[in-house]
């Protein structure tokens, strides 16, 4: 029977011809003096301590712990529990400006396709442990014939399998301050601003829902300039447009579009009225192609920030809410006007109008009104008089401040915020136990 393969062991000859464990002289010319291995169709085969640690095959894979490799290099690093150690340890250091790589995987650049390296592991597909960086993926383009873009590049591609709760990418960040689970940057510093549609550069994209417990927004002032307040922001939100909708699936199947009936803004209406909320957007619809890869073919179209509705919102209110104080200003004003003429009517005024009238007392009207910080209410009050006093009331009829007055002719009481809690008031000069005449204020936030 003939041998399977070639077992090289210790026990070899020391002629010239054969190959030698002490190594062998002798020219480049002689080739069986320089070369290890079989000469006919018999796998190379060798031993230590009389078991085989590493096979050739015939058709050129090598077996690392393997006797029957199926790739290039195959090696199997056992399943003993004494097996603590790494299956490949590649050491290298940095050589001036040179980054070295312990290990390089580069795919053929032709037909486009390829895989630099792969990992799959039960636990842990990929792990990489930096002192400054654990991985680094770059991307470079290359020509996709099946892409409509013609250039596709991925850093990672991080695909989640078919079992429940399976993560295409977790990161998480440890105790530590400044630390982060995920940093994404949108482009190199000196690259064209974001309000430049021109440029259709994100630090991240998501096709599909996205589920978050908070989320923080540059605000602080320190890194703004030209802030102004926002004005007459009622009348633009009027011009904007709420509309039920469904998306088109069926024509973006790629997008994840959600289904169902949605609630929300037309892009096109909002740039009219705040063409800063919208900007020109463009991602990448992901397919199968034929060769059970994904292709990506660019989608045009508007984005809106829905977030900045949110201080557009509050500055409505707040300009809503000083129409409503003006409005109860002005009928609080008049409803002190009808019980004046009421009680005139009634025949029970005309000591107090007679008192206005013939007397040298008035009441003004406070300034500002509505107020938010300070006002000032200016009075007058007869030479000769017993007693005057300013009685602030609020809008239920209850007595919340009393000024005595002293002097005689034009006076002026400064009323604060901080005296009064938002609302609407009477104010009245009442001068000896009359009261003369009652106005009302509003005091706003």
């Amino acid at each position: 029977m003939i041998a399977a393969a070639l077992i090289v062991t210790a026990t070899v000859t020391t002629n010239a011809q054969n190959w030698l464990t002490a190594g062998n002289g002798g020219s480049a010319t002689q080739a069986l003096g320089t070369t290890a291995g079989t000469g006919n169709n018999f796998d190379l085969r060798i031993k230590t301590n009389n078991v085989v640690r590493m096979t050739v095959k015939q058709s050129g894979r090598i077996g690392i712990g393997n006797t029957a490799p199926k790739s290039k290099l195959d090696i199997n690093g056992g399943s003993g529990t004494s097996d603590t150690v790494a299956v490949v340890n590649a050491v290298v250091k940095k050589t001036g400006a040179f980054e070295i790589p312990a290990i390089m995987g580069t795919s053929q650049p032709n037909p486009g396709w390829g895989i630099g390296v792969q990992g799959n592991g039960n636990d842990v597909g990929v792990f990489g442990n930096g002192g400054n960086v654990g991985i680094i993926a770059l991307s470079g383009d290359f020509a996709d014939t099946t892409s409509a873009t013609g250039n596709e590049s991925d850093g990672i591609d991080a695909i989640a399998g078919v079992a429940n709760f399976s993560i295409g990418g977790y990161f998480q960040a440890v105790d530590g301050q400044f630390n982060t689970g995920i940093y994404a940057v949108c482009g190199p510093t000196g690259t064209p601003s974001d309000s430049d549609n021109t440029h259709h550069r994100w630090a991240g994209q998501f096709i599909g829902d996205i589920v978050y417990s908070r989320a923080f927004r540059f605000s602080d002032g320190r890194l703004k300039n030209n802030v102004k307040p926002l004005e007459n922001i009622l009348s633009k939100l009027s011009q904007i447009q709420t509309s039920s909708y469904t998306f088109k699936q069926s024509e973006y199947p790629g997008l994840c579009l959600p289904g169902g009936n949605q609630i929300g803004f037309i892009a096109e209406n909002v740039a009219k009225v705040f063409p800063e909320l919208v900007k020109d957007a463009s991602m990448p619809e992901i397919k199968a192609n034929r060769q059970g890869r994904l292709a990506r073919a660019a989608v045009s179209f508007q984005a809106v920030n829905y977030e900045g509705f949110i201080p557009l919102a509050v500055a409505a209110i707040n300009e809503q809410q000083k129409q409503l104080d003006t409005k109860d200003a002005q009928i609080a004003d008049l409803n002190a006007r009808l019980s004046a003429i009421e009680t005139k009517l009634s025949g029970g005024s005309s000591a107090k109008l007679s008192s206005v009238n013939n007397v040298d007392a008035s009441l003004e009207q406070n300034n500002p009104n509505p107020f938010n910080q300070s006002t000032q209410i200016r009075y007058s009050i007869p030479a000769d008089y017993s007693s005057a006093k300013l009685i602030i009331t609020s809008i239920d009829g209850k007595s919340v401040r009393t000024y005595t007055l002293s002097g005689k002719g034009q006076g002026q009481v400064t009323l604060n915020a901080s005296e009064l809690s938002v609302g609407s008031y009477t104010y009245s000069l009442n001068v000896d136990g009359k009261i003369l005449d009652t106005k009302t204020l509003v005091l706003t936030k």
